[in-house]
């Protein structure tokens, strides 16, 4: 008596499509997201996603050189605030990327 297997190959469903179409951009978003909050915990303050998702509409690239720069001001108390308020009036501080 013989044993045989018989494989048939499954077709791919339409999700892992999607996820495999969509996984640069959250890897993108993702390297951000841990960026930012490793920055944030070496000035000794965290960063909600909330807070991070109301950044990110400024650029990805604008809030990371914001945090740098406000890593060397130790005499900020409200983080925050002060990124925030820097964000939001970039033409007047003229952010150098």
């Amino acid at each position: 008596m013989d044993i045989g297997y018989y494989f048939k190959e499954k077709q791919r469903s339409p999700a892992i499509n999607l996820f495999e179409g969509n996984l640069e951009e959250f890897q993108a978003k993702s390297s951000f997201t841990e960026n930012a909050k490793k920055l944030a915990m070496q000035m000794g303050f965290k960063i909600s996603n909330n807070v991070l998702a109301s950044w990110e509409k400024h650029g990805q690239e604008r809030v990371i050189v914001v945090l740098e720069q406000v890593k060397g001001k130790p005499r900020i108390k409200n983080h925050i605030g002060y990124i925030t308020y820097l964000l939001n009036n970039n033409e007047k501080f003229k952010i150098k990327l």
